[in-house]
């Protein structure tokens, strides 16, 4: 075994279905939120243009809870209380998601983002003191590509395509005057944005994985 690269207490099939987990609904996301950028009446008849907001603000908390719990789940040897800290952190995001598809009368988001969070947790919770370096990519890549896409989304121009300030005024008639209320197109830019790079780093880290660097000895 090359010793670069750690070890880890999964199996690749693990791996790979940890990792199909995230994939297939991040895609199936991907693909509603396109529809809905295109014409928004085709999902949920526009509940999805209050829902991409909603579902950046839960990938928000999502990424910061989860990249804390990540690193201590990777410390802990009991797998009792790995799943103890997993049921815990699951009924909190299950009181979230479903609170926002109560308000938009739309449980699509409570089933694909219910699905995304099953992957990351089943990685978290099967997790390893060798699997760090794998958690910490992750969550480093999460954390830039959220950030990257919020503000390129902010200062670069948005096409509205069939978000038109016609079908804005209709849909959302209450609306803040925040950039992403104003320009609902720019939430789901950033989301298509941001889900689309968390796709490929799956894709990435479990089926072409970078071993950590080797320090060098310093000599005396």
């Amino acid at each position: 075994m090359n010793q670069n690269t750690p070890s880890s207490n999964k199996t690749p099939l693990e791996q790979q279905l940890a990792a199909l987990f995230s994939i297939i609904p991040g895609l199936m996301l991907i693909w509603v939120l396109l529809q809905t950028w295109l014409d928004p009446l085709t999902t949920q008849n526009g509940a999805w243009l209050r829902g991409a907001l909603a579902l950046m603000l839960l990938e928000f908390v999502s990424l910061h809870s989860g990249a804390f719990l990540g690193a201590l789940a990777a410390g802990v040897r009991s797998i009792l209380v790995r799943w103890a800290m997993y049921l815990a952190l699951a009924v909190v995001y299950a009181l979230f998601v479903y609170g926002v598809a109560l308000s938009l009368n739309d449980f699509t988001i409570l089933k694909l983002y219910g699905l995304l969070l099953v992957g990351r947790f089943f990685t978290i919770v099967t997790a390893g003191p060798q699997d760090r370096y794998r958690l910490s990519q992750r969550a480093f890549i999460g954390i830039g590509a959220f950030v990257a896409a919020i503000v390129l989304t902010t200062i670069l121009p948005v096409p509205e395509f069939g978000i038109t300030h016609q079908v804005v005024n209709t849909l959302m008639p209450d609306r803040g005057t925040s950039v992403w209320e104003s320009r609902p197109q720019a939430v789901i830019a950033a989301a298509i944005l941001y889900f689309s790079i968390m796709v490929v780093m799956e894709v990435k880290l479990t089926w072409w994985p970078t071993p950590p660097k080797r320090r060098r000895r310093r000599l005396p």
